[in-house]
């Protein structure tokens, strides 16, 4: 038996193990003993990491369409069609769009903007989980100015206070939830925000109720009251900060409850504090509200603080990784603006073409916009807010190519399937949600004639007369390196000689931390009066490494049977007043639509709030009209 190095591919946490190999098929996995953030344990996710490479159903041969089915070609021929394909079309004029991934490794995303901004000259490249966790990352670009944001998981273990925006980090960050459980057994006091309890509120010393939508109001009032009874530090502030007469003169005004000024006063007088949040921070006024959080942090001196921490919990493995790789419409590799000219030019003199400082279009606006379309290891009909009609709206592009491992609504509409190496079978870096970057390394021989992402991103850009040649991805990171200021002087050497390598990825290098605090709109009133959201960034339950692992696939699988048609969750408060029971339908209806979906009781669940799990959004697609967030007035339907 063989054991090979290498990074979880799950959550953010970014965990190291072992995976164990016999006659060349990955067996199972160890967590690392020296890890820092693994801390010789995983998740329930990471001891199933090997299971999906192994799966029977891996996609392991070209193929392209050919009277309306995939059919099995050659590299060459697969390649030769893509390529020529979107020759033609580009040469039309019309728009092309580019996917990225969480999935995939920074060589390979870097690789894919590369092709799109080199190659074919468009802006037009995302990934589908930046609509929910780009703003946590632009946010923090746009407020930091020249002060580092640095921040390890293990320095939540040390903490005296911990403020958490979360959404069930237990489920979502294990191992960051096993250090802020060390924390609080240590004596810390945990501030958990939320718009219901979670396994971490039930350790809190204060939970406070942010109703959906309105998280920024909490983080504004904690502003205030810093402010008002003189906890800030004022010497930092002034060095360091801009706009610190402006937040003065602000916090005059504000209502401040009971709870925020506590949390507050508990925040600013620690000597080692921490601000975490995740993807509810952003489902309304994100950058606002990241920028707002920034303000907390520099206001009471703990930003840059050895110890202290402000700590985003992007969702998935690589969600870090692809930001900083440029794998946006408006962003370049280091996570700079495509409006800053340096980073321009320094790019046009490393690739050698123009980079065009107009931003392009997202992943959603792509689904409308673009003609056709390159996935790499992404699938908007899962990853997207708009669900299932993203699938649709593949269907009516003109070319679609897919790069992946494994079968996905992609491939399924797909003129073109490239099949890659999967996590286990290549080598590459990921940067998890501390800005650690990491190393992947292959363990086992891709499936069948799959090739590794990179090889595939460079063989298609030759095709479309554009030379990107590597030896190796090693190659490809030393040239991130060259051209990434953020990632300057990082090779797989240095990465070797420790656990990964810390970046500052979320700096500008430039000016003061700009203070301000969030911008509020409560989406409720009268005639709406509870507030609808959906609860997650994506679903675990539809990403490949879990739909192909048999064990970590059960839990998804039961639910969907349990509820075919999807469900609605609310409070007991509410069900009552609208004079429903358990799995009894109910009518919801906003502005924007109406559904009617089975209601689910929650005991943990504030009143005011409804909640339609990222797995469901479907089900009330009418009711949402594209938002995350929407008021809503709900009854008892008919057969209830």
């Amino acid at each position: 038996m063989r054991t090979v190095l290498t990074t979880c591919p799950f959550c953010a946490c970014g965990c190291g193990l072992y995976v164990q190999t016999e006659d060349g098929r990955p067996i199972g996995v160890m967590p690392s003993e020296n890890h820092p953030v693994s801390l010789g344990k995983i998740s329930d996710r990471g001891w199933h990491t090997h299971q999906a490479t192994a799966a029977t159903e891996r996609l392991g041969q070209p193929l392209v369409r050919r009277d309306g089915a995939l059919q099995p070609a050659s590299w060459d021929e697969a390649l030769d069609v893509a390529a020529e394909r979107i020759s033609a079309l580009k040469s039309t004029g019309k728009a092309l769009g580019l996917l990225g991934s969480a999935r995939a490794t920074n060589e390979e995303n870097f690789l894919l903007g590369k092709l799109a901004r080199a190659a074919l000259g468009t802006n037009n490249i995302d990934f589908s989980l930046r609509a929910a966790h780009g703003p946590l990352m632009s946010g923090l670009q746009k407020a930091l100015g020249g002060c580092p944001a640095g921040a390890t998981i293990p320095d939540i273990a040390k903490c005296q206070v911990i403020l958490l925006w979360e959404g069930n980090i237990a489920y979502s960050h294990p191992r960051a939830a096993v250090a802020v459980m060390m924390a609080v057994k240590a004596g810390a006091r945990l501030v958990t925000a939320g718009y219901k309890r979670t396994q971490m509120s039930q350790l809190a010393a204060l939970h406070i109720h942010v109703a959906p939508g309105a998280e920024g109001e909490l983080v504004d009032e904690m502003l205030a009251h810093i402010v008002r009874a003189g906890l800030q530090n004022e010497g930092f502030a002034r060095a360091r900060c801009a706009g610190y007469d402006a937040l003065v003169e602000w916090a005059s005004r504000v209502q401040i409850s009971q709870q925020a000024a506590q949390a507050a006063e508990w925040y600013a007088e620690a000597e080692r504090a921490a601000v975490m949040f995740g993807s509810t921070l952003a489902s309304a006024g994100g950058e606002s509200n990241t920028a707002a959080l920034v303000s907390l942090a520099a206001l009471t001196g703990h930003l840059g603080r050895p110890g202290s921490v402000l700590l985003p919990l992007v969702g998935r493995s690589n969600v870090r990784g692809a930001c900083d790789m440029g794998v946006g419409p408006d962003v370049l590799p280091g996570h700079v603006s495509i409006a800053d000219a340096e980073a321009r030019q320094r790019l046009e003199k490393a690739w050698g073409r123009p980079i065009s400082a107009e931003p392009g279009l997202d992943a959603q606006a792509m689904m409308t916009g673009a003609r056709a379309l390159i996935a790499l290891a992404d699938d908007p009909a899962t990853g997207l807010p708009a669900g299932k009609a993203a699938m649709d709206m593949m269907r009516q592009m003109d070319f679609v190519v897919a790069i992946d491992s494994f079968p996905t609504s992609v491939t399924e509409v797909a003129d073109v399937v490239l099949p890659a190496a999967s996590y286990a079978e290549t080598d590459g870096t990921y940067t998890n949600m501390e800005g650690r970057v990491q190393r992947l390394r292959a363990c086992v021989q891709p499936a069948g004639e799959a090739r590794p992402a990179y090889r595939i991103v460079c063989d298609l850009a030759a095709r479309l007369g554009y030379q990107m040649s590597y030896g190796s991805p090693a190659d490809v990171l030393n040239e991130i390196a060259s051209v990434t200021p953020a990632y300057s002087g990082l090779s797989y050497e240095k990465i070797e000689k420790s656990v990964g390598v810390l970046t500052n990825s979320i700096r500008n290098g430039r000016g003061k931390v700009q203070l301000q605090a969030a911008e509020v709109k409560r989406v409720t009133d009268e005639q709406y009066p509870l507030a609808l959201t959906i609860e997650g960034a994506f679903d675990w339950g539809s990403d490949p490494l879990v739909i192909y692992s048999p064990i970590l696939a059960r839990d998804y699988l039961s639910e969907r049977k349990l509820y075919p048609k999807g469900h609605v969750e609310m409070s007991r408060e509410d069900a009552d007043n609208v004079g429903v029971r358990q799995n009894w339908p109910v009518r919801i209806a906003s502005r924007k639509g109406e559904a009617t979906l089975p209601v689910v009781i929650r005991e943990d669940l504030q009143a005011g709030t409804m909640v339609v799990p990222f797995a469901f959004r479907d089900f009330a697609a009418d009711v949402f009209g594209g938002e995350r967030v929407v008021a809503v007035r709900a009854e008892r339907a008919e057969g209830g």
